[in-house]
């Protein structure tokens, strides 16, 4: 629809890829969050560790991150490609 009204091709992909990354954002606070707590409850059990490593979670959060924007960018290809006027008839 939005190619239709004249955006184009990059547009698209900005747009989907927005998107995929406003969810990978929301994710990642919740994911960290999360593990923060669980790290805090889990502290008996650790030996010799911190419950909370800086590092090791801002790498996973990074490399989930990554992949995650990877995966988004094949459907804003997808959604780049289609041809406007056969999306109107559908």
């Amino acid at each position: 629809m939005r190619q239709a009204l004249g955006a184009d091709r990059a547009r698209i992909i900005a747009l989907v890829l927005g998107d995929v990354g406003r969810v990978v954002v929301a994710g990642t606070i919740v994911g960290v969050m999360a593990a923060a707590w669980i790290g805090k409850l889990m502290s008996s059990f650790l030996f010799r560790t911190q419950p909370i490593e800086p590092a090791v979670l801002g790498s996973a959060a990074a490399v989930l991150g990554v992949v995650a924007m990877a995966a988004g960018f094949v459907p804003a290809l997808r959604a780049a490609r289609i041809d406007p006027v056969a999306a109107l008839r559908d």
